[in-house]
């Protein structure tokens, strides 16, 4: 998004001109939030999430047309500084926000055309871990049967790890949905963002200290980058 309030859909293939032209444009109806997580598509390239500053977010599907706005809800107290689609099918949208809360909505609930457009929707899920700001949402796949890992970055240090779905396979939509907290990992500073490989066993966090700090999940190990030259 930029100033003239406008979001847009880029598509890799230039036109004949030779210049890049938006497939998609709407404006927003209102100021989006300034992180690098403020926006995200779905997996099948259908929806478009986005968090603006005061707390509520909104889901647009690109594909049907100029009138896409699917959804507008109250999705926190506080500016959302995050939305991610869990990496499976995209049935899971998570946000989190300035008020420390993970949310997860069910993607089925949000799209529901019988639900009156601005009817109040609420998560299936919440996550109240962190007592300052969320600053990142990293998902990992799951211990399987359905289930979603999600870590989350905070500025009160911390690193929380989730887990959404049973992996005994008793996963639900409602009640506790099988969700549980895995790990608490305190970093010596603020964390700004988070990030895992692509095997998903190490996680990068880049801390306000000026470090990046390397997380091995499979024993909670973790290393220090000193100035990009190494590691300790």
């Amino acid at each position: 998004s930029g100033k003239d309030d406008h979001a847009f859909l880029v598509s890799n293939w230039p036109s004949s001109g030779g210049l890049t032209n938006p497939r998609w444009k709407v404006r927003v109806p209102e100021p989006l939030s300034r992180t690098h997580q403020s926006m995200a598509v779905s997996p099948d390239g259908r929806y478009i999430a986005a968090g603006s500053t005061s707390g509520t977010c909104f889901l647009w599907d690109w594909t049907s047309g100029e009138d896409n706005l699917v959804r507008v809800f109250k999705a926190h107290y506080r500016p959302v500084t995050c939305v991610s689609f869990d990496k499976g099918d995209g049935a899971t949208l998570f946000t989190a926000g300035e008020d420390g809360v993970v949310n997860a909505w069910c993607l089925l609930d949000l799209v529901d055309q019988d639900c009156p457009f601005g009817s109040a929707l609420h998560p299936f899920q919440t996550w109240s871990e962190h007592h300052l700001s969320v600053t990142s949402l990293c998902v990992l796949p799951g211990s399987g049967c359905g289930s979603t890992r999600l870590v989350s970055s905070s500025l009160d240090r911390n690193l929380i790890i989730m887990e959404l779905g049973c992996s005994d396979g008793n996963f639900e939509l409602g009640g506790n949905s099988g969700a549980r907290t895995l790990a608490r990992i305190c970093l010596p500073s603020g964390v700004q963002s988070v990030i895992s490989d692509s095997s998903s066993g190490h996680l990068y966090a880049a801390a306000s200290d000026g470090n990046i700090y390397c997380v091995a999940l499979t024993e909670h190990a973790i290393q220090k980058s000193l100035n990009g030259l190494g590691t300790s």
